[in-house]
């Protein structure tokens, strides 16, 4: 699949911008804080719902402005598709696809894929495991849009449950209905760790195979999933034993969002013993691994957004992506086009202030 053309209105810092892509290679060169993430953040939004940088959808439009629109047109299984996304202050995203409201922003989910490569992704090893959680959930949402309606149930019937602990302070004999809380959770949690664990299972032989091309068989990579709860009968016993302490603290201590991912080096945990170049290296691994996945399952390559990568990857890891480059489309941001010369097509742009012009 790839996107042919976009249009920005009153989006960041663009008034009303066209971009006519090209479908393999695309790069967009400028000065930092001229427009260049922006055009990046507004495909991650077609595809995900919703932007890599902020959660606030208010924040992506433009100043003085009361709406943004994005009208994108892309080719999925060689037939040609509109998506236009509008907001308006106050309200909720508006989308339509050929024409058609959605009338939930998860339907979304599918119908532009995309695989992000951005200098905080980079870092993703050494952060948090609520930050591991996210990442690796919009990797699996892509492959399985079911579990982006999962999720949603799943955060709801949690944030249902820790209300009930933090008044069962006040009033315990609310505690009565708590089983039925337990149940719901369990019922949805253990259908997200059955998809996590698949999905990690299903990828540890693709994210092999691509490290042992990065570090030239040098290294051996794996990822591990590290669920909080394993199978209903250990899910229902620890929230029962734990209700008096959840209680107090007022929320809930077990269940699938306390999951973790751990990335090994020749066995060796990376978050506490790998360099930072074998961290990058696992990471761009990852990337390259979620592209295979995701066309393994739809016989098509998903688009590739790299904002300003080179700014964190060294030339050899930055020729070993490039080497990737040839399969799909990609849309690339940098400040200059030095890392790219030796690469024979593409298309250039250029980004200032909010304007972008091809460069012939």
């Amino acid at each position: 699949m790839y996107i042919d053309k976009i249009e920005l209105i009153n989006f960041r810092n663009y008034i009303n911008q066209e971009i006519k892509l090209d479908e393999k290679l695309n790069i967009f060169i400028g000065n930092n804080a001229q427009g260049k993430t922006n055009v990046i953040e507004s495909i991650y939004l077609s595809s995900l719902a919703k932007s890599f940088r902020t959660n606030s959808d208010e924040d992506m439009i433009k100043l003085d402005e009361n709406n943004f629109r994005i009208c994108l047109e892309y080719f999925k299984q060689d037939r040609l598709n509109k998506m236009e996304i509008t907001l308006e202050k106050g309200n909720r995203k508006q989308v339509k696809i050929n024409g058609c409201k959605l009338n939930k922003l998860s339907e979304m989910v599918g119908n532009v894929n995309i695989v992000l490569f951005s200098p905080d992704e980079l870092k993703i090893v050494k952060q948090s495991p609520s930050i591991r959680r996210k990442f690796f959930d919009i990797s699996i949402t892509q492959i399985r849009p079911m579990y982006v309606h999962f999720m949603l149930q799943y955060n709801k019937i949690l944030m249902q449950r820790n209300n009930l602990l933090k008044q069962a302070r006040i009033n315990k004999s609310l505690l009565d209905t708590i089983d039925i809380w337990n149940e719901k959770l369990i019922e949805i949690g253990i259908k997200i760790v059955n998809i996590r664990n698949e999905y990690i299972e299903s990828i540890k032989d693709i994210l092999k195979q691509k490290h042992n091309i990065l570090s030239e068989n040098k290294e051996n990579v794996r990822l591990e999933y590290i669920p909080n709860v394993k199978n209903e009968d250990e899910f229902r016993k620890r929230l029962d034993k734990s209700i008096e302490t959840d209680m107090q603290k007022g929320y809930t201590s077990y269940g699938p969002h306390k999951d973790d991912y751990i990335f090994y080096i020749n066995d060796i945990e990376l978050s506490k013993f790998g360099s930072q170049g074998q961290q990058r290296s696992a990471v761009l691994s990852y990337k390259l691994t979620e592209i295979e996945k995701i066309y393994n399952e739809f016989d098509e390559y998903p688009i590739l957004l790299l904002d300003d990568v080179t700014s964190e990857l060294d030339k050899n890891r930055i020729s070993k992506l490039l080497y990737n480059l040839d399969k799909h489309q990609t849309i690339i941001t940098c400040t200059d086009i030095e890392n790219f010369e030796l690469l024979n097509e593409y298309k250039l742009f250029e980004v200032e202030n909010g304007n972008i012009k091809e460069v012939i």
